[in-house]
């Protein structure tokens, strides 16, 4: 299995590739536009909730009452697990096309917050990865 060609992106409305700021222009539009055989799925919060409603089932409890941020970092962790591909925040600015980072037959790329930790603004793999998975079931627990 190989790494889908399906980005992953949230935010509160979906209209959010129409905004003029530099962020996003120089962030997720240009990700898209310099990647045009990738996918985009724009989740807003009412998809993110449904989401961690169908995909957490009991567990869900526990994030209920959470504000739409801890919210997103789990549902990008699912999201990843589930359906693989790369979720990336929208104003993290882009340069380089995916298919030059990312050869194929990569599994997963763990990008690093200048060699310190692992970033979580940006997360690459394949479906069923069990590091996401261990992922989750730490944060549930």
């Amino acid at each position: 299995m190989a790494i889908p060609k399906k980005i992953h992106i949230t935010w509160k409305d979906k209209n959010i590739l129409d905004s003029d700021s530099p962020l996003v222009q120089n962030g997720i539009s240009k990700l898209i536009s310099i990647n045009k055989e990738w996918q985009v799925e724009i989740s807003d919060d009412n998809d993110v909730e449904n989401y961690l409603i169908e995909n957490m089932k009991d567990n869900y409890t526990l994030v209920q009452n959470s504000g739409i941020v801890p919210k997103t970092d789990i549902w990008r962790l699912y999201k990843i697990y589930n359906e693989g591909g790369i979720y990336v925040d929208l104003d993290r600015f882009c340069d380089v096309e995916l298919n030059e980072v990312i050869p194929e037959n990569v599994k997963q790329v763990l990008p690093t917050c200048r060699k310190h930790d692992f970033s979580q603004d940006i997360m690459i793999s394949e479906p069923n990865n069990i590091l996401f998975r261990n992922t989750i079931d730490m944060n549930i627990s």
